[in-house]
């Protein structure tokens, strides 16, 4: 997925140093945790139902982007009968929301 997500930054006017128009904010650092270089099996799934419903929310949006606040992660370590473990994780945040830009909503009002 990361390299997914990389590419599509590739595409992207932002990243480090640059914003997004009527952003306000520059990205001055950016943090990995784990990924597909860090030797882990960690695994993330995620249901149609739930892409769906972020995707309406995005939709719903002047900038076509969800906002989800208080972001975390919840990590669920197993083990398999052969001994061999893995984590799967989640994404978890309040009530996504669809972004607001004031210039983008203002041109679009």
């Amino acid at each position: 997925m990361s390299y997914l997500i990389d590419a599509i930054r590739q595409n992207l006017p932002f990243g480090k140093g640059k914003k997004l128009p009527g952003r306000k904010h520059r990205l001055v650092s950016e943090r990995k945790i784990a990924g597909p270089n860090s030797g882990a099996d960690i695994r993330m799934y995620m249901d149609a139902e739930s892409l769906a419903k972020l995707l309406d929310i995005a939709r719903s949006s002047a900038a076509q982007r969800v906002q989800m606040n208080n972001v975390g992660l919840l990590i669920n370590k197993y083990q398999a009968e052969d001994g061999h473990t893995y984590e799967c994780w989640s994404l978890i945040s309040g009530t996504p929301i669809p972004e607001r830009v004031p210039l983008i909503d203002g041109l679009t009002k």
